[in-house]
């Protein structure tokens, strides 16, 4: 837990760059270390998380929250 604003702002950069590192970086890994005609399928399975992890949090969010409660 952060007290003063300048480890908030420190921490937020963490988790920025922390964050968009995998973005960024897998369609290269996934280019490198695949096939040409298995490329598709692996895109397709990588960005499945990027695309249902939004989607899906709130929903199980509120649904656990309803279930067990926020602590």
């Amino acid at each position: 837990m952060s007290n003063r604003l300048g480890m908030l702002i420190a921490f937020h950069f963490l988790v920025d760059v922390q964050a968009g590192t995998p973005l960024t970086l897998g369609g290269a890994t996934i280019g490198e270390n695949f096939p040409q005609d298995k490329r598709g399928a692996a895109m397709v399975a990588w960005g499945i998380g990027p695309t249902l992890g939004p989607t899906l949090e709130p929903t199980l969010g509120g649904y656990l929250l309803e279930a067990k409660g926020w602590r």
